[in-house]
């Protein structure tokens, strides 16, 4: 995927004679330096605080007999119109503006956000709606990169059902009159280990 996505970008000279792209692009492995997923952290912030600033906030305390699960990925943001099953992660239609976030902090503490809530406001509720409760855990586990935590047994088999699957990032290749596109997102997908990043070293003698 990064090697079709820089060769869309033009950043790759032309393949060493009698190596296709389609064959490179098979089998080349690229491991990205972690240090630049800083410099990209600036930008990433400021496209999250926009969707932070849309909604207001309610403390939800959770009185069901059904705890909140919560994961290594907790902070959870997503159209609220899109049904669960078809939603995908952090994609929020442009023209409608409809957010919900979801943060779960103990298993009956959640903070919860929604923009057809005043932006910006913060008020207290009480709930005894396990719908919303099971809804929340549906999507807690969705979202989970690599683990899922809850203090009750009997959530195993949801965690088994979505546990193959996590947010992804998405890359969608497009055929533009001045060239190649390429269009960047999120879904629900296999999350593959990196190749690890081996940096060069140089030496002098």
């Amino acid at each position: 995927m990064f090697f079709r996505h820089l060769n869309d970008l033009g950043e790759l000279p032309t393949p060493p004679a009698g190596l296709t792209f389609e064959y490179l692009d098979e089998t080349l492995k690229i491991s990205i330096d972690p240090h630049k997923s800083i410099h990209a952290m600036p930008h990433f912030a400021e496209g999250v605080n926009k969707v932070f600033k849309m909604v207001g906030y309610k403390l939800i305390e959770n009185n069901t007999l059904e705890a909140f699960i919560t994961s290594d990925n907790p902070v959870i943001y997503f159209d609220p119109t899109i049904p669960t099953e078809l939603m995908h992660p952090y994609n929020i239609n442009r023209q409608r503006l409809d957010v919900e976030l979801m943060f779960p902090i103990t298993s009956h503490l959640m903070l919860w956000g929604h923009s057809e809530l005043r932006p910006g406001s913060l008020s207290f509720q009480s709930i005894t709606d396990r719908k919303f409760v099971k809804r929340a855990n549906v999507l807690s586990t969705r979202f989970a990169n690599r683990m899922v935590f809850s203090n009750v047994a009997h959530h195993q088999p949801l965690i088994e059902k979505y546990c193959a699957l996590s947010p992804v990032i998405s890359v969608t290749h497009l055929e533009t009159r001045t060239g190649r596109g390429v269009i960047a997102g999120f879904t629900f997908g296999k999350r593959e280990p990196m190749p690890k990043w081996r940096p060069q070293v140089s030496t002098i003698e």
